[in-house]
């Protein structure tokens, strides 16, 4: 009996120590090292939100007015301001330039290389969030290509218009809302940085890392895998981001 209670009171010190690692949703800024609603710290040198970013509508004072579509193009024309909730469909079809833009307007700033891969990777470095291997089923990394879906044969030569089609990431099994991949995370509970839409940086050279729905492994895998040489202009259906800042 005193073996088994001795066992009980193990695990459940384990567990506690997981959840702690993990930073539960709502937690206070205090207890997650100071950083704001939604952020995590990382080794407290750094926060960076824990869910890929979505974009509300504000005014030249910063008062949010309202949502902006996620399956429609962020152009720039209108004031936006970066949010991050689990939930929702995460901001699709947006520039370097206006995540970049976004990312301030919400007093945060665009991830440098060396933060997104700290993040990505963990305290015991890995190449995926949960660990050293591929695990299918984990993040979202294996959707269904909804081009193909919509266009079939007339795929191929696709132009801008057409990668930008509002769409795509409404097809079921393509773009998954934040925080659906509860397995894709490690313990800086920071969610779907490989898979679900690619991740802008503020690297010179337009870079966006982590891969989309349907790709994580042709240019690097995992937290390694990175994009280089767009115009910071350039969006399409798998472009993304989320924010860092200061604790």
């Amino acid at each position: 009996m005193a073996d088994a209670c001795s066992k009980l009171s193990s695990v459940s010190s384990i567990r506690v120590v997981l959840l702690a690692g993990v930073g539960l949703v709502g937690g206070s800024a205090a207890a997650d090292g100071g950083c704001p609603d939604g952020m995590a710290s990382v080794g407290g040198r750094f926060c960076i939100d824990r869910w890929e970013a979505s974009l509300v509508l504000v005014d030249d004072q910063g008062h949010e007015l309202g949502p902006h579509s996620p399956f429609e193009v962020a152009t720039g024309d209108v004031e936006v301001a970066a949010r991050t909730r689990p939930g929702v469909h995460p901001q699709a079809h947006v520039s370097a330039r206006v995540a970049a833009r976004a990312c301030e307007r919400a007093g945060k700033r665009l991830c440098s290389k060396d933060e997104w891969l700290a993040a990505c990777r963990g305290r015991q470095p890995t190449r995926y969030p949960y660990g050293v291997k591929h695990r299918p089923g984990y993040c979202n990394d294996d959707g269904v290509s909804p081009i193909g879906i919509l266009r079939g044969a007339r795929a191929g030569g696709l132009d801008y218009a057409a990668l930008n089609d509002k769409r795509l990431n409404q097809v079921p099994g393509s773009l998954a809302r934040t925080g659906t991949f509860n397995r894709c995370q490690n313990e800086y509970g920071v969610s779907d940085m490989v898979g679900n839409l690619h991740e802008w940086t503020a690297e010179g050279g337009g870079v966006f890392r982590g891969g989309f729905y349907l790709d994580t492994r042709s240019l690097g895998e995992g937290c390694d895998y990175n994009t280089h040489g767009h115009d910071l202009d350039y969006r399409d259906y798998s472009t993304g981001f989320r924010c860092c800042a200061d604790p």
